[in-house]
């Protein structure tokens, strides 16, 4: 036959690539190099114990016995080798003593499922904390759990339990065969039991069982396996774990708004961080409380749109009812958004423990309370200068550069159309990079708005006490705009900056760091 079977220490296919491999390896053996020819040296090169012992039959059904001795070189990895009662003694390299040092658990096949995902029609999970019912009802998933009822799943969560039995992949295999002693790797009482209700090619529903036992030793999160009545007790990966094991709460859905980002007309706030809000009329934003100002649209635009399809990253509680644990009896602060007609809004709670910035969250008439992230918690709840207008400044040319850093000092001037280093010597320049810098400083804006009016110690915190760096404009002598430089954020990509004579210290973005402060 063409095909290769396992035929001890149990019967079974393997997987046909690691035994085309093997094949190979063992069809050709190489030697390194020979040490003697003299084979009743047994004991001294390790082949009256063999470390490893192969036998090769050949179509004619001859056999050859190959066998590996003493280590040579433990950094190396090489080892004797030798056929069996016959010399020279050879040195073999340890790419093939591991190709052949393989047991017969090694050469299973690791995909121990394929499934067509379209195929699956539901799944019942049962452990200690779960009891999950998802049915598939057309396009939807319905959810069945005794203390949440039923209720729609999240297509997300849906989507990679399905995926994984497209493709499921263990780490490895521990036993195999009727004799496996199923109790040492916790599957005589499995832990979790996932049954898959799938349609056959006759379309007949039948299910197939994945029973989850212990964790594998030495490898944290990875469990032992097995599909029910099958021989193969197998490792899954702690991913694929994390997956199968979740509980209800990942499958409802994290939707926490969702509205027509068109139709908002205005955002408004309550609650500690401060009153606010900002009204939008002919595409235009601005705010009127908690004083009236220009509003920054593109800030506002990308806000509106973030909460358009506002998601929670986790679900902390469904259906929620002690509010006061998440901080949403009185929360830490209400946003508005006021569409045509209705107004929808964001409960913000107190903080979740061992997530900074993060906040629990939930929809006025939701029954979900949800986890927000730290970036998105900080634009609904920052001062009212974050969303204030952004553009710093604007002229329309230029045709003289100078750049302090430190002690150094050098202009730039255009000549005949072209930039050139004027002081402290006459060069050529680099056209691009100083058409970038004039371009966005012609238009100059703000990454983010930081402090409007601040302190001696916030100027000394931001490195604008003593400027890093100092630009000025000028066209045709007169001073359109000095900028300082001070320190990089914490990100390490955007400097504090601030223009001379005004109080407002802002952020520039990567471009504009790099542009000013590059060499």
């Amino acid at each position: 036959e063409s095909a290769w079977k396992i035929n001890a220490p149990f019967t079974a296919v393997p997987f046909a690539e690691k035994m085309d491999e093997l094949a190979k390896e063992i069809g050709a053996p190489k030697a390194d190099s020979f040490v003697s020819l003299d084979s009743k040296e047994d004991a001294k090169f390790g082949f009256d114990k063999p470390f490893l012992q192969l036998t090769v039959t050949d179509k004619d059904k001859k056999e050859k016995t190959l066998l590996l001795g003493k280590i040579v070189s433990e950094e190396a990895g090489t080892r004797y080798a030798r056929l069996k009662d016959k010399a020279p003694i050879a040195i073999v390299n340890p790419a093939f003593v591991k190709a052949v040092d393989v047991g017969a658990l090694d050469l299973l096949d690791p995909l121990v499922m394929k499934q067509d995902p379209s195929k699956i029609k539901g799944f019942k999970i049962e452990s200690a904390l779960n009891k999950i019912t998802l049915d598939r009802e057309g396009e939807t998933w319905k959810v069945t759990e005794p203390k949440a009822g039923a209720f729609n799943a999240e297509p997300d969560a849906v989507f990679s339990l399905q995926s994984l039995w497209f493709n499921l992949r263990v780490d490895g295999f521990s036993a195999y065969g009727p004799k496996a002693e199923v109790a040492a790797f916790g599957l005589d009482k499995p832990l979790t039991k996932i049954e898959i209700k799938l349609s056959n090619e006759m379309g007949k529903e039948e299910s197939k069982t994945l029973e989850i036992g212990t964790e594998v030793k030495g490898k944290s999160g990875s469990k032992y396996a097995r599909f029910k009545g099958e021989p193969a007790v197998f490792n899954l990966p702690a991913a694929t774990i994390l997956i199968l094991e979740r509980n209800y709460l990942a499958y409802v859905p994290r939707e926490i708004l969702k509205l027509k980002s068109d139709d908002v007309e205005s955002l408004t706030r309550s609650g500690i961080p401060g009153e606010l809000e900002i009204n939008r009329k002919n595409e235009v934003w601005s705010l009127s409380k908690p004083k009236v100002e220009i509003a920054d649209d593109r800030t506002l635009n990308d806000l509106v749109a973030i909460v358009s399809d506002l998601k929670a990253d986790s679900i902390a509680a469904f259906p929620a009812t002690d509010l006061k644990l998440f901080g949403l009896d009185t929360p830490f602060a209400v946003v508005g958004f006021k569409l045509k007609g209705q107004t929808k809004k964001v409960l913000l709670g107190k903080e979740v423990e061992g997530k900074k910035g993060s906040r629990y969250a939930k929809s006025e008439d939701g029954k979900a309370v949800g986890v927000l992230s730290e970036v998105i918690v900080k634009k609904l709840i920052a001062s009212p200068l974050f969303y204030r207008d952004r553009n710093i400044t604007r002229f329309p040319d230029a045709d003289q550069l100078l750049l302090e850093r430190g002690p150094r000092k050098a202009t730039f001037a255009r000549v005949d159309g072209n930039w050139k280093l004027t002081e402290p010597f006459v060069s050529e320049a680099d056209q691009q990079q100083l058409d970038d810098a004039l371009d966005g400083l012609a238009r100059l804006r703000a990454d983010e708005l930081v402090v409007e009016k601040p302190t001696p110690e916030d100027l000394t915190r931001f490195g604008l006490d003593k400027p890093e760096t100092r630009w000025q404009i000028k066209n045709a002598g007169k001073l359109l705009l000095e900028i300082n430089l001070g320190k990089r954020d914490e990100s390490a990509t955007r400097c504090y900056a601030q223009i001379a004579g005004k109080d407002l210290v802002f952020l520039l973005d990567v471009k504009q760091t790099n542009w000013l402060q590059g060499e």
